[in-house]
């Protein structure tokens, strides 16, 4: 049975800009990296701690990054030839990431199933829009932690699939941004299929509100 339509969650961290001081320096540290450094700390990351180490593991490109109790950040895997590097330590960066943190936009979104032959519900999703370096584009994460990439204000048209529930779920989405009134409207068409007999398959329409 589908679990989710739609799963955007905050952008690289779980956090607003307004809301930093409340978030760890180590936190920081992380999502600064994955948003400025998406090809060595690519999609969803495993959080651990090994001795004094803070780390971030990502699988999809095999690196780790990682700050320790004296506040050193440090990388390794392929991208270091797997000899752990040291990048010098945190408070060197901060300046960076406070000028970061300040770029980005966060929005909240209503997703709201209007039909479909699956279990039917409303979410709401908070999300972080984050400047990609092309005028008025951004963007954001969404289910398994891959990114995509919006126009702000404009209409974009967005497809995509991921696995969950024991199947596959794709969408095709429209979501427009209206600069002036800072809203965000949408709708989605999604089909489930499902990888065992067991389950139905199942498809359905949910509209999308909400304001940035």
């Amino acid at each position: 049975m589908r679990s989710l339509t739609i799963h955007f969650v905050i952008l690289l961290g779980l956090f607003f800009p307004a809301l930093a001081s409340a978030v760890t320096p180590d936190a920081r540290v992380f999502a600064y990296g994955e948003a400025n450094y998406p090809t060595i700390f690519t999609g969803s990351a495993t959080a651990g701690q090994y001795l004094h180490y803070n780390y971030r593991y990502y699988p999809a490109s095999g690196n780790y990054l990682a700050v320790d109790t004296d506040g050193v950040i440090w990388i390794l895997g392929p991208y270091t030839d797997n000899v752990i590097t040291s990048v010098g330590p945190m408070e060197s960066l901060l300046g960076y990431i406070t000028a970061w943190e300040a770029t980005t936009v966060p929005y909240t979104i209503t997703v709201q199933d209007d039909f479909g032959n699956c279990t039917l519900y409303s979410s709401n999703f908070d999300g972080l829009l984050t400047p990609t370096g092309q005028a008025n584009t951004y963007t954001t994460v969404f289910v398994g932690g891959a990114a995509i990439t919006l126009t702000v204000p404009g209409s974009n048209v967005l497809n995509f699939s991921y696995a969950e529930g024991g199947g596959t779920s794709s969408e095709q989405m429209q979501l427009t941004f209206d600069s002036q009134s800072r809203s965000i409207t949408g709708s989605t068409d999604w089909t489930f299929t499902s990888s065992s007999t067991q389950t139905n398959n199942c498809s359905g329409h949910s509209t999308i509100s909400g304001s940035w």
